[in-house]
């Protein structure tokens, strides 16, 4: 039986390629979350926020394999569950006074535009460096979140930052297209980009 010997930029290629095909099993396997259904209140427009792994609340409700996020009113839900990083299958819904949901549709194509009512769709770590001026010099401070502070003085400070997450987007009162921009977070200013944190030299020691 013939066989054919590979050249050297063959065997190249066809490692490359099972070394690719390795990586994507690897991520799909590694980085898959659990799914999540959110439940908005009929009527309500504005930021939502899931404050997650805070002690002594209950978890997260499951139901057929996905996480059950119900928001309130107030459009802030807590709950002790981990927020878990990863790729997974999100749903929206709104719910009425009667628990009726209906799936809120991630996209929308009207008139050659891609709208869509849920914006921003982001996680933070919760940053508590603004209140460092505000505290008095020995102060040793531990937050909910696992945030540090120790303060021996204005100029010798140590910030430990905690692992607690915030997640939150914006829900629009109706389809708005890619580059609509809602109103700020009030949140924004204690909000930090989970992936995206830089510590100062001074945090680091």
């Amino acid at each position: 039986m013939f066989k054919r010997k590979f050249t050297k930029v063959e065997k190249i290629i066809l490692i490359g390629v099972a070394g690719f095909g390795i990586f994507i099993l690897m991520f799909t396997f590694f980085m898959k979350r659990k799914n999540k259904d959110f439940y908005i209140p009929e009527g309500f427009t504005g930021w939502v926020t899931i404050r997650y792994d805070i002690p002594g609340i209950p978890p997260l409700p499951e139901k057929e394999g996905a996480l059950q996020l119900v928001i309130p009113k107030n459009g802030i839900l807590n709950t002790s569950t981990a927020f878990e990083d990863g790729w997974s299958r999100d749903r929206f819904f709104r719910y009425d006074s009667l628990n009726k949901s209906i799936e809120i549709p991630r996209h929308l194509s009207q008139n050659n535009q891609t709208l869509k009512w849920i914006h921003w769709y982001e996680s933070h770590i919760r940053s508590h460096q603004q209140l460092i001026p505000g505290l008095k010099n020995g102060t040793d401070t531990l937050f909910y979140d696992g945030t540090r502070i120790i303060k021996k003085d204005s100029l010798n400070v140590q910030y430990i930052e905690g692992r607690k997450t915030i997640e939150t987007f914006y829900i629009s009162s109706q389809p708005e297209n890619l580059q609509y921009n809602p109103p700020a977070n009030p949140d924004s200013g204690i909000l930090v980009p989970r992936l995206k944190k830089l510590l100062t030299e001074k945090e680091k020691k």
